[in-house]
């Protein structure tokens, strides 16, 4: 079972994937960062919306690791709850267990 979102992982892949589509009356990686207490001044920087081989998800989860270490899983769910994300919430449950951990790491921001 993971207990980190890593970059390249499947995990991450998934989650970007349902987070990142555009698609009308169903929340996204915007309304999560939003949830997440991130400044739309500092979120509007992982819109990508032009770069398509670019993931903002996975971006947020990259500044998350920075700016945001001590978020644990715990808060992450009940964000994705918030944003009525239920097919997110699902995938995070079945690949981590409750408690502390770390939502993303990679060797620029965690040692």
């Amino acid at each position: 079972m993971k207990d980190v979102l890593v970059d390249g992982s499947e995990l991450l892949a998934d989650i970007g994937e349902r987070l990142n589509k555009e698609i009308r009356a169903v929340k996204n990686w915007r309304n999560l960062a939003y949830r997440l207490n991130i400044s739309n001044e500092k979120y509007s920087a992982f819109d990508t919306s032009k770069e398509k081989a670019k993931s903002p998800t996975k971006m947020m989860f990259e500044w998350l690791a920075k700016w945001k270490p001590a978020l644990n899983i715990g808060d992450l769910l009940k964000s994705v709850k918030e944003i009525d994300r239920f097919d997110v919430v699902e995938i995070i449950t079945k690949e981590a267990q409750a408690g502390e951990f770390v939502l993303y790491k990679l060797n620029n921001f965690v040692d």
